[in-house]
């Protein structure tokens, strides 16, 4: 049977666990963080809603590339403008993933 331990600690401003198994040690590191439970409830709650959305976005883009050839140039100025728009609210959300996991600081 294995030997195993597990800790959690505060170092250097981050919140760590330690996972020790047979010697084997590995540590998670997590910001410590200054967001409520509101804001992280909130966050969590507009990842969950943007799942749908961003799987939908995959197919469009994927039609698009499949059409590519037979589209005219305003369909494909308009696929590209599109694209653009969610490209922006995409990284928009990713900054608020990185500060929903404390990243940001």
């Amino acid at each position: 049977m294995s030997e195993q331990q597990f800790t959690v600690g505060y170092q250097d401003g981050w919140i760590t666990i330690t996972s020790t198994v047979d010697g084997d040690a590995k540590v998670a590191r997590f910001a410590a963080g200054s967001q409520t439970k509101e804001t992280a409830d909130a966050r969590a709650q507009m990842f969950r809603q943007a799942y749908p959305q961003l799987r939908q976005w995959a197919v469009d883009a994927a039609g698009v590339n499949t059409n590519w050839p037979t589209m005219t140039q305003q369909q494909k100025d308009t696929a590209l403008r599109e694209t653009i728009r969610r490209l922006g609210l995409f990284f928009d959300n990713f900054a608020e993933l990185l500060a929903s996991l404390n990243a940001d600081v």
